[in-house]
């Protein structure tokens, strides 16, 4: 499992450290409780304790915490343990917290299954807070109208019926096919949630401040600014 290295600037900030790879997403100061038990990861356990040393948290893409190496999300976060006993030979009780965000450029299975990954940090700046959204293109956000108008559009000019249905049948309706599409497993167009976007007051935002804060630009724009035209990719 490979992965070139985006850029010579992460290359150079780049280290090698064992992943253990979890069903769950760990961020930095976030806090990660452990039992370690399998073979491979009391070594790993052991080595970071002898060395003060981190190891990685990826999340699992395919496969299983335990038994053969998982295939595995390639970025993730360094753990560094805070606190640990050993009830008896052979069991770590762990307490972790959550450093550095890292991209894994590439991965080797050493002894008894254990993945060790070659990773560029990717520090932010700033730990931001607040909610931020991706901008649809469209200041100030939609009307009914637009939607419409662009209906009318891809109908290429046939009119186009608006019909109003009250909320609470939306949302009977929304909550239904959610229901539904767990019980038999489709991707369902309208849920709650997409019911509560739908009725957001304000479809569009502004993220340049976000991008700020973080020091990062997207690899590629939703909508292109007239200021930031060489920022798309």
């Amino acid at each position: 499992m490979t992965e070139p290295a985006s850029t010579e600037a992460e290359a150079a900030d780049s280290t090698t450290i064992p992943l253990f790879p979890l069903g769950l997403v760990l961020f930095p100061g976030g806090q990660l409780p452990l039992k370690v038990f399998e073979q491979r990861y009391v070594e790993m356990t052991k080595s970071c304790l002898r060395n003060d040393s981190p190891f990685g948290v990826c999340l699992i893409r395919h496969g299983r915490e335990v038994g053969e190496p998982a295939d595995h999300e390639t970025i993730g976060c360094s753990a560094r343990i805070t606190n640990w006993e050993m009830p008896h030979p052979g069991l770590f009780h762990l307490l972790c917290s959550g450093e550095r965000v890292f991209r894994v450029s590439r991965t080797h299975i050493e002894h008894k299954s254990l993945i060790v990954g070659d990773v560029q940090w990717l520090d932010c700046k700033s730990n931001p807070e607040g909610t931020y959204e991706l901008h649809d293109g469209q200041p100030g956000g939609y009307s009914w109208h637009d939607v419409i108008d662009t209906m009318a559009g891809l109908r290429h000019g046939k009119p186009v019926a608006a019909i109003k249905i009250p909320l609470v049948v939306v949302k009977l309706f929304s909550a239904l096919n959610l229901i539904t599409a767990r019980a038999i497993g489709y991707a369902p167009m309208l849920t709650p949630g997409k019911v509560r976007e739908l009725r957001h007051f304000d479809w569009g935002n502004e993220h340049h401040q976000s991008c700020f804060e973080l020091d990062r630009k997207p690899n590629r724009w939703w909508w292109q600014p007239e200021s930031k035209q060489n920022w798309n990719h």
